[in-house]
This record gives C-alpha cells, sequence and structure tokens, in this order.
C-alpha cells in the first residue's frame, strides 16, 4: 500500500506513482501494475450524523412586484446547522431530503414555488465530514486526516501507528478483511 499526501485537494502521488510503476514493470515485466484508488463501499451512507444541508437556487430575482422590476441578483443559499449543543441534525431530516413527497424548498426555508437547483450534505461517520450533493452520491475515497493546519506533522512513529489504525479499523472492515497483529511492527 502507498500513502498518497494530499494538501488541499492538491497530491504529488501521480508522477511518483508512474516511477513507480515503470520500475516495477522494469525488474516484473511478467507481471501487471495496476493502480486503483481504494474507496469505501456504498453502505458508507448508513450511520451517518448530519451536520449541515445547503440549499441554493441559482439566478434567483426577488418578486418582481415588490421590486416594480424583475432583476436577477444572484445565488440564493439556505445553510441549516444543529443549534446550541447538538452536534448533528436529525436523522429523520435527511430522510426527508430524499423524500420526494415532500417540497425540499419547504424544508430549506425557501419560497415555496422556488425548488433548490442543489442541495449539499455534510456528513460525519467515525470524526470524518464528507460533503456530497443530494442525488448525485458518489463513493468517497477513503481519506484520513493526518494533522490540521495549525498542528506540527507527526513523527515517524505516530505516523506508521496513524496509518497502521486506519488500514486496521476502517479499510480491512470496509471490505470484509480482518488484520492480522502480526502485520503490526
Amino acid at each position: 500500500m502507498i500513502v498518497d499526501e494530499r494538501t488541499v485537494g492538491l497530491s504529488v502521488g501521480r508522477p511518483i506513482m508512474d516511477a513507480v510503476r515503470l520500475d516495477f514493470m522494469s525488474l516484473y515485466s511478467d507481471v501487471t501494475f495496476k493502480l486503483d484508488r481504494i474507496v469505501e463501499p456504498e453502505a458508507w451512507l448508513q450511520g451517518v450524523e448530519l451536520t449541515a444541508v445547503r440549499g441554493e437556487i441559482w439566478g434567483w430575482s426577488p418578486d418582481a412586484a415588490d421590486l416594480g422590476t424583475s432583476v436577477q441578483l444572484g445565488t440564493m443559499t439556505h445553510t441549516i446547522k444543529p443549534d446550541g449543543i447538538a452536534k448533528h441534525l436529525s436523522q429523520s431530516f435527511l430522510g426527508h431530503l430524499y423524500d420526494d413527497k415532500i417540497s425540499k424548498a419547504k424544508l430549506l426555508g425557501f419560497p415555496e414555488d422556488q425548488e433548490p437547483d442543489e442541495i449539499s450534505v455534510t456528513v460525519q461517520k467515525n470524526g470524518r465530514p464528507k460533503t456530497y450533493v443530494l442525488g448525485k452520491e458518489k463513493t468517497p475515497s477513503m481519506q484520513m486526516q493526518i494533522c490540521g493546519d495549525d498542528e506540527s506533522a507527526p513523527s515517524d512513529l505516530k505516523f506508521h501507528e496513524l496509518c497502521e489504525e486506519f488500514v486496521s479499523k476502517d479499510i480491512f472492515p470496509a471490505f470484509g478483511v480482518s488484520w492480522d497483529t502480526r502485520w503490526s511492527r
């Protein structure tokens, strides 16, 4: 397994993988080198906590009767986040967003005659947030945040421990494989 570091969506992994592939093929010409991104199974959405919902109406214009003329002002956005001590929104709210019988405009506080053009949902599972557009869910790549912007990078040993924990508790179980502790340092 090769770990690819990303910063703000940027990665140096591709040139490194191309070099590894060329070296591998020169050493083992009878073996095929295949590169795949590890993704979480589609069941990743089960058991998530809903932390935010954002709806957008593009090219929004207020009621012409109120202004005397129709003018496009831009994108109108409504965001719903939990209040007070709550860390996530009700799971039933997420279910309502998928229910075609319920007005999304009404759910998100838009004028009833203007359905949102796009609704994005932020969910969290095992401390990892993911944002996706409702109706365009994709199986996300497995990823793990090693440290935040204001934190120093972990030592090599701590990095190894974090990766081992991630592989043994997230990646392997997601594919129905058990981690063998003999593989640990």
